[in-house]
């Protein structure tokens, strides 16, 4: 595991998960979204997002839970989602509770230990506090079918629009 400088955590079902703030684009209040048909149920739909759609999956679902409850510090985390060939484009991650900043180390990050199918995302874990912190790799958010699915056609952006040295 690399150096992580900062991540932004949120919270499903009083655990605590952290997302590297490198692949992270911005982060929106939550929106109504179109529904996309036939695509699995932790996919919320497509939201307009300055005239382009792009597709806003429920976390919490997505892990195996009930779908995120309207709170106000219920966000949309807009991500960089690798598409391969070094092209990303926008998904929007809804997370319940997105209220904190921390930093860690690779020092205090441990893999994760437990491997699971229903969980591939889990690249991994350290202490925050006395909780648990599980960190999230954004790269296997999503089954390659999910993902075929809604980013069909989408040729992504280049990596080098990312900005400079990767940031936001």
């Amino acid at each position: 595991m690399t150096f992580v400088p900062l991540l932004l955590c949120f919270s499903i079902s009083g655990e605590t998960f952290g997302l590297d703030v490198r692949e992270v684009i911005r982060i929106l209040p939550r929106v109504r979204c179109a529904q996309l048909p036939g695509a699995p149920d932790y996919v919320v739909g497509l939201m307009d997002l300055e005239g382009g759609f792009v597709p806003v999956v429920d976390a919490c679902r997505l892990m195996g839970r009930q779908a995120c409850r309207e709170l106000f510090s219920t966000r949309i985390v807009l991500v960089r989602f690798p598409l391969g060939e070094g092209r990303t484009a926008p998904l929007g991650l809804m997370v319940e509770n997105a209220t904190e900043m921390v930093r860690m180390d690779d020092q205090a990050l441990a893999p994760a230990t437990v491997s699971h199918r229903a969980a591939p995302f889990l690249a991994a874990i350290g202490t925050l506090g006395d909780r648990p912190l599980q960190i999230v790799d954004v790269s296997a958010l999503l089954p390659p079918e999910t993902a075929d699915l809604i980013f069909a056609g989408v040729q992504g952006d280049e990596p080098e629009a990312r900005g400079a040295e990767g940031e936001p």
